[in-house]
């Protein structure tokens, strides 16, 4: 398994509620992503988070499962991909989270010196249409993505059929 984004906390928290927030990394290689893995910080209720993974035109690649994020100092948060999880390649992606807004405050971490990328004004849950116009801002959002290395789907056909496996008119035999 291999990594790319931001491993490490920030130094600040940046306000997630309807909120799209994240980062511009490069992926390294050809994989099948896993996870994406987002350092956040919640106080006084509990708030929903999902992540994606967005191509540099703002489109969507994949998206991961929703979690419901307790009350907790900012610590990493893991979000699986469903199956088929997706395919990347190796070029720059948007790895992003998007957060429930509700009593206290929920948070990303981030740092300075980074191509971050948000989309503000949303009502979570609802995504806003692909492709989507994100703004950027100076800042290194503390996220990354989880991959298996090679991808590729399994061939849905890889070899010959028996005698007895053979299709006509009345179906399979």
């Amino acid at each position: 398994m291999g990594t790319f984004g931001t491993l490490t906390g920030g130094a600040w928290g940046t306000g997630l509620e309807d909120t799209i927030y994240g980062g511009q990394y490069a992926c390294p290689e050809a994989c099948v992503a896993d996870s994406i893995t987002a350092w956040l910080g919640n106080t006084t209720a509990a708030k929903l988070v999902k992540c994606k993974i967005y191509d540099t035109d703002g489109n969507t690649i994949g998206e991961t499962e929703e979690k419901l994020v307790p009350i907790q100092a900012a610590t990493e948060t893991v979000f699986n991909f469903d199956d088929p999880k997706p395919e990347l390649s190796a070029q720059n992606y948007i790895l992003a989270a998007f957060g429930a807004s509700g009593a206290g405050s929920l948070t990303i971490q981030a740092t300075g010196g980074g191509t971050d990328k948000y989309k503000a004004g949303l009502s979570y849950p609802t995504w806003p249409a692909d492709p989507v116009a994100f703004s950027s801002v100076g800042d290194l959002t503390s996220i990354y993505c989880t991959y298996t290395a090679g991808g590729g789907a399994a061939p849905l056909y890889s070899g010959g059929f028996a005698a007895s496996n053979r299709f006509d008119r009345r179906g399979w035999k």
